[in-house]
């Protein structure tokens, strides 16, 4: 039993050891296991804090390798820290313990003042620098890192320069440029001056290829598209119109034209196009303003240099001398200071001098009062006779004298003399100020203006209105009379055209004639060796026949050969006046007297010697 029970202790005890074995072994296994792994993390730490100390030791050398200046300075704005490129680039002697630049200083003490990291551009010097201060308020002190950009400055100076120049250009030829790439944000570029054409304020809102056509006079909008859209289609490289904008801030309408040319990718479709637009409303009215002076001197000189022409067709301004006369008025004016002009039976002023500052500045600007003007002189000026002059009141309250100007007859326009008051007269104040109320015109500059409208003396307006009459007179003898002298130099000029036509066809015909007769010399030659010929052998052998054989014929054949022998004569006599006749032409003429009755008389007697059967008679008146 007791061998048993120690047995069983013993088992027991071998147990609890084998036990306890056990859990040793796994304390051991987890602990070794806890050194593996703190050992692991002390590795990685002591790893870390090499590296981390590496790159401290690199960050340390950065500002000492930074080949842009980097500074540390205290509050007070003394150098504490500079690197070498401080030294070497900084236009000024950096030290230890020297003071900043003022323009440093200044930034230093707003940094620290407001504790917040600031960016600035100073210049020291001839360079510029862009500068990044840092600030350690609760250190004292703060960190500048510099950069010198006076390359930069001068290149982004000039560039900013020819922008402006180009901004200027593009203004003063009323030249604008866009750019449309379709790769871009936003696609749609367009210059300031673009802008100013279409009525916008440069930059006004983002350019778009929808607000364009909105900008473009609706009757051509589709042009315009077309032209775009047909050049990409048709992949053409440039196109170019002419078109009408309507401008957003006035409504005014304006004349274009537009030029593009078209960029292209490696696969060669268009991704950009650039363009210029100009403004030619100046060009296309300088272009109609001539149209029209040119159709105006048609009908001036038709109606001038024809006989039939109308003298009612013409313009008054192309009736008179407009500058001879405009120097005339300005003298009369700079004597008497009277104010005149001439204008045509359309309201337009052909010429003027003294016009008052109530008329130009607020009258005739303003589209109802303009209209008044407008009726005044058309209107109220009317139905005045040849050599009178009407004085009235004008519809803007102020006196007018109208003296109408004809020319053939017919009334083309007035010379007229305003605006001004009479000395003696009292001018109604408040009318002229419920005028200014009315049509919006600031009163102390209206009744400025109308204090400078002249006061005049009614002796001196009478005498005024006698010489606008004749005056009006002068203009419309003077007028006429150039209209009569034009046509009397167009018929002068045609009737010497056509003389000298006449001449050249009698030099022709002299010409002519000339050939005829050294033809007919040639013929009278050869005619009278032809003719003499036969006629010696007529007159010969008639002679030697009644010589030989008289005796053998009786009276009536003797008087047969003395016909004959006579008309032989006759026709040698013939012959010798065609020769004398064909000589005329190379004999001089000699000039002498002759008596025409006893001519006359010769001739009657051999006309009526030949014709004794008719009753001839003979009158001469």
């Amino acid at each position: 039993l007791a061998e048993a029970t120690e047995r069983g202790a013993r088992k027991q005890a071998e147990d609890e050891l084998k036990e306890a074995h056990k859990t040793l072994e796994e304390k051991v296994r987890i602990r070794t296991a806890d050194l593996e792994f703190e050992m692991a993390i002390r590795k990685k730490t002591e790893e870390a804090l090499r590296k981390t100390l590496e790159r401290a030791a690199w960050l340390a050398r950065f500002p000492e390798e930074n080949p842009n200046p980097v500074l540390r300075a205290s509050a007070e704005g003394k150098v504490i820290y500079c690197n070498p490129a401080s030294i070497k680039d900084l236009a000024w002697a950096c030290s230890l313990g020297d003071p900043l630049p003022e323009p440093l200083r200044m930034l230093v003490t707003q940094a620290m003042v407001s504790r917040k990291e600031l960016h600035r551009e100073v210049q020291l010097g001839a360079f510029i620098y862009a500068v990044t201060l840092v600030p350690f308020p609760e250190e004292s002190y703060i960190n500048i890192y510099g950069r010198e950009i006076t390359k930069r400055k001068q290149a982004e100076e000039l560039l900013r320069r020819s922008e402006e120049r180009l901004k200027r250009s593009q203004e003063i030829a009323h030249l604008g440029s866009w750019e449309l790439d379709l790769t871009a944000k936003p696609p749609l570029i367009w210059s300031d001056e673009t802008y100013r054409i279409f009525g916008l304020e440069p930059q006004e809102f983002a350019a778009s290829y929808e607000a364009f056509l909105e900008c473009v006079h609706p009757d051509d909008r589709q042009a315009v598209n077309a032209a775009y859209s047909g050049s990409i289609r048709e992949n053409r490289d440039t196109y170019e119109i002419e078109h009408r904008v309507i401008r957003r801030n006035t409504g005014e309408i304006r004349f274009v034209r537009e030029r593009c040319h078209h960029y292209r990718d490696e696969s060669n479709r268009i991704i950009r196009s650039v363009g210029m637009v100009q403004d030619i409303t100046d060009l296309c009215r300088t272009e109609e303003a001539l149209r029209e002076s040119e159709a105006r001197v048609r009908l001036k000189l038709q109606s001038i240099l024809s006989p039939e022409g109308d003298i009612g067709d013409l313009e008054l301004a192309d009736i008179i001398d407009v500058a001879a006369i405009r120097s005339l008025i300005t003298d009369f004016y700079d004597l008497v200071h009277i104010p005149m002009s001439i204008i045509d039976l359309k309201g337009r002023v052909i010429v003027g001098v003294g016009w008052q500052e109530i008329c130009t500045k607020f009258h005739r600007i303003h589209p109802e009062m303009a209209s008044h003007c407008l009726e005044s002189d058309t209107e109220l000026s009317s139905g005045v006779s040849p050599g009178e002059s009407k004085l009235y009141k004008c519809k803007n309250n102020m006196w007018d004298i109208a003296t109408p100007v004809f020319v053939g007859g017919k009334h083309v326009g007035n010379v007229f003399s305003g605006q001004f008051f009479f000395e003696d007269e009292q001018i109604d104040y408040n009318l002229f100020r419920s005028q200014a109320a009315c049509f919006g015109f600031d009163e102390a500059d209206y009744l400025a203006a109308l204090e400078k409208v002249p006061r005049l003396d009614r002796e001196e307006i009478k005498t005024g209105m006698d010489f606008f009459m004749k005056f009006a007179d002068l203009i419309s003898q003077l007028s006429y009379a150039n209209i009569k002298l034009a046509r009397s130099v167009s018929e002068r000029d045609t009737l010497m055209a056509s003389l000298a036509a006449t001449n050249e066809a009698l030099e022709t015909r002299s010409e002519q004639l000339a050939a005829t007769n050294r033809e007919l010399e040639s013929f009278s030659y050869s005619v009278s060796h032809d003719l003499r010929a036969p006629l010696r052998a007529i007159d010969g052998y008639s002679r030697m026949i009644l010589r030989k054989h008289a005796d053998k014929f009786d009276e009536d054949a003797h008087g047969k050969f003395n016909v004959i022998m006579d008309n032989t004569r006759m026709m040698n006599q013939i012959i010798d006046d065609l020769l004398a006749f064909s000589r005329l032409g190379q004999t001089r003429l000699s000039v002498a007297k002759l008596d025409m009755g006893v001519m006359i008389r010769e001739v009657w007697e051999e006309m009526r010697a030949a014709n004794p059967e008719r009753n001839l008679k003979l009158a001469i008146g």
